[in-house]
């Protein structure tokens, strides 16, 4: 019996080079393997990653427009510092556009959204009482990606994903700051409640409050290690 190749074989993702080259330098910006204010040239990346200018020069010009490199005119290239500016306003966009989440979310799908996001809830308390960190980033991000999902609004998605793309710098705070993954799962189980009730008010300003804790427990942590974090 013949077997048919396209049937039996795995769908294979393809991407240009200079997809992978965006995605790892992203990725070590975001987990500070590139530091701050860190000087990168076009020539030691590419070598680096066993490529030509090409792609490299068009994942910086992607990078630079999420705001993670700057570019000077005579295309000096450095790792983006962060202001203490600009950390206030992304959580202050941030929580509102989060709590208009949850309010369109149940008013498309009502309380049955509390269970799921009850079950995402105790897989998060169980990897924080486990110090898993890496698991604990994971499942806070799923439990506020399933809200947006049900939100249904695109135009919502396109903004708040923009904003949780330049968030991502700052995902390493459930380990650098005491307590705020106990306080997550309490504030998370907050906004549950009022789903549960189906109290859109209360959920959207529980989702407010929680992603404003988060934020002021952030900037109060970079305050104390502005040098250290590159703040400016």
């Amino acid at each position: 019996m013949t077997r048919d190749p396209d049937k039996d074989s795995k769908p294979i993702r393809h991407h240009t080079k200079a997809d992978a080259a965006y995605e790892i330098l992203r990725e070590e910006i975001l987990s500070g393997a590139l530091e701050p204010g860190e000087r990168v040239t076009l020539a030691a990346l590419s070598k680096r990653l066993g490529t030509s200018m090409v792609p490299v020069r068009e994942a910086l010009m992607r990078l630079e427009r999420d705001g993670l490199v700057d570019a000077t005119p005579y295309r000096d290239v450095r790792i983006a510092s962060m202001s203490m500016t600009d950390i206030t306003e992304l959580f202050e966009v941030r929580a509102v556009l989060e709590g208009l989440a949850i309010r369109l979310a149940m008013q498309n799908e009502g309380q049955k959204i509390a269970e799921h996001l009850e079950q995402i809830n105790r897989d998060f308390a169980l990897a924080s009482h486990e110090k898993a960190f890496s698991e604990v980033n994971a499942l806070n991000w799923e439990f506020h990606r399933f809200v947006l999902d049900r939100a249904h609004n695109h135009h919502l998605r396109r903004q708040l994903e923009d904003i949780w793309s330049k968030c991502h710098r700052y995902r390493a705070g459930f380990r650098l700051i005491p307590g705020r993954d106990e306080a997550a799962v309490k504030e998370h189980e907050e906004i549950i409640q009022a789903v549960r009730k189906g109290l859109a008010d209360e959920a959207e300003q529980a989702c407010r409050r929680h992603i404003s804790n988060a934020g002021d427990e952030m900037i109060a942590y970079l305050s104390k290690n502005q040098k250290k974090a590159g703040i400016l």
